[in-house]
């Protein structure tokens, strides 16, 4: 990384972007930094706000991880995401990510046979949702045989076709142990290229969040992984601006780390 003290110029000019044999985003965002370091702010809908720090991502998305693998799910399966912006689209993505599953993200605006066409093409075993989407995935199940496995966030207890997240997530073990053997966990290669994730991710990261220490107000998910990849204590890579992260991000100081904030509200 970019050490603190050189200036911009200079920093465009040493810069390399690292090329490791083998990646994993998942462990790259949330096992890396100080458990007990902020890394998410979630403000809800109803203005609520919840701070996250890495620890709890690192907790949470083994319980989910842990979960999927007890219903089947493995290195190489589709699982499916047809979530809002918010905490729970983070885990999961950072769930699938550490053991090695493909995640299909899902916009939420979909009809049944939009939603039905790319579950079916890409042969999801699982779909995690919420209630207000879950008449979509009922309406086209019965088409999906691939699909064996619906957790729904908000139904506060299973149903004959879906299973609720809160109790899948409360019995499920938030032990990394199960995670970080065999064909999970941060030895999990990854079929692109690490060029390929600098070239289309990062820049959006260095717009968003100018060096360490900074707060990045978002309404997506991928700049906080953006932000979360950058190392605390070190300065962010220079790059181009970025004209949607500028619109949609705004700095400002922090002492901690490098902290993504989501807003939900319209």
């Amino acid at each position: 990384m970019i050490p603190h003290g050189v200036s911009y110029e200079e920093a465009m000019l040493q810069f390399r972007w690292p090329k490791p044999a083998k990646f994993n985003i998942g462990y790259a965002v949330c096992e890396r930094h100080p458990e007990d370091t902020l890394a998410m702010i979630v403000e809800n809908a109803d203005g609520s706000v919840r701070n996250w720090t890495f620890g709890q991502l690192l907790a949470s998305s083994s319980r989910l991880a842990n979960a999927l693998a007890g219903r089947g799910v493995g290195k190489g399966d589709r699982v499916g995401v047809f979530l809002s912006q918010g905490a729970e689209l983070t885990l999961c993505h950072l769930a699938g990510y550490r053991m090695g599953a493909i995640v299909l993200p899902l916009f939420t605006l979909f009809g049944e046979e939009a939603l039905e066409y790319r579950l079916a093409n890409a042969d999801a075993s699982a779909l995690i949702t919420d209630m207000s989407q879950l008449p979509k995935v009922l309406a086209v199940r019965e088409r999906l045989p691939h699909l064996k496995t619906v957790i729904v966030i908000g139904a506060g207890a299973h149903g004959a076709e879906f299973l609720d997240w809160d109790r899948l997530l409360a019995a499920a073990s938030g032990d990394l142990a199960r995670l970080m053997s065999g064909k999970y966990g941060r030895e999990a290669p990854v079929s692109i290229k690490p060029g390929d994730i600098a070239q289309s991710m990062m820049p959006r990261a260095r717009s968003a969040v100018r060096r360490c220490c900074a707060k990045a107000w978002t309404a997506a998910t991928w700049p906080i992984f953006d932000g979360m990849l950058i190392q605390p204590g070190h300065a962010s890579p220079p790059a181009l601006p970025s004209r949607t992260a500028s619109r949609q991000a705004r700095t400002a100081a922090s002492t901690s780390s490098n902290v993504a904030r989501f807003s939900n509200r319209g």
